[in-house]
Parts: structure tokens; C-alpha cells; sequence
């Protein structure tokens, strides 16, 4: 039988790949269940209060999914509570700061 490095560690000249993305340094990820109003509100103060969480917003709707993916936070706060204020929001605007810790997972 061959030398064979021992299980987990790479032959010389090959180097593993992980497909992986990075883990978030140190901090929580939390998963918040739909992306209703009061999904999208805690999933914002989250993300205003930590600055390390990573927040998923899993959804079963196609479409809400990739309006979330697109950032369109107030229009899918609109449609749900109706007519917004007109000085920016708080929530949406956590959001849209935040949105390289927020991410969306479409489920059935």
C-alpha cells in the first residue's frame, strides 16, 4: 500500500479547495422565519445591535426571495402594512446598510 498522507490533509502540490464560504468571524447567525413585517423587524434590529450576527431570512416564496435578494425592503413592507412613512425608516435603512450579513433562503 502507498504512503498516503493521513484523512483530512492534502497531498504536496494538491491543495484542497473548499467550496465553503468563510464562517462568520466569532458571531451568532441566527435564522428568522419569514420575511413578513415582523421578520424583516428583527431581522434590521439585529443587524443595528450586533455587529458581528449574521442574519439568514428564510422564505417560502419565490418571489418575496428575490425581492429580498434585490433589496426591496420598504416595497415588501408596503404590501404587507400599507402606505409608508415618507422620512426613511429606521428598519429599512439598517437593512440596506447591514445587507452583506443579511441573507435570504428560499425553502418549500
Amino acid at each position: 500500500m502507498p504512503d498516503t498522507p493521513p484523512l483530512g490533509t492534502s497531498l504536496p502540490g494538491f491543495e484542497r479547495q473548499d467550496p465553503r464560504p468563510e464562517p462568520a468571524p466569532r458571531g451568532r447567525h441566527v435564522l428568522v422565519i419569514g420575511a413578513t413585517a415582523s421578520g424583516l423587524g428583527l431581522a434590521s434590529h439585529l443587524l443595528r445591535r450586533e455587529a458581528r450576527v449574521q442574519v439568514t431570512v428564510i422564505e417560502a416564496q419565490p418571489a418575496r426571495c428575490r425581492r429580498l435578494r434585490r433589496g426591496e425592503f420598504a416595497a415588501l413592507l408596503e404590501d404587507e402594512t400599507g402606505p409608508l412613512p415618507a422620512e426613511p425608516l429606521h428598519l429599512v435603512e439598517a437593512l440596506h446598510r447591514h445587507a452583506g450579513r443579511l441573507h435570504v433562503a428560499e425553502t418549500t
